[in-house]
């Protein structure tokens, strides 16, 4: 009786292992992903602070504008 109950933990025991790895490689799937999107952005980020801003004149707000 008492092998049975430990051979049942030792199961057990190897199931959760089993499903703890298949978690953390799911979790490490979804880092690399992460990795990879954030990676996309900061490269978008330096392309746009790249760009030189083209400054337009801008009008005045309200209702007395500037002579032209």
């Amino acid at each position: 009786m008492t092998e049975d109950r430990i051979e049942r933990i030792e199961s057990e025991l190897a199931h959760i292992k089993e499903e703890m790895n298949n978690s953390l490689h799911d979790q490490n799937d979804i880092n690399e992903e992460t990795r990879m999107q954030l990676d996309a952005i900061s490269i978008a980020l330096a392309e746009l602070q790249a760009k030189p801003k083209e400054e337009k004149p801008r009008r005045r707000i309200g209702f007395i504008q500037d002579e032209e």
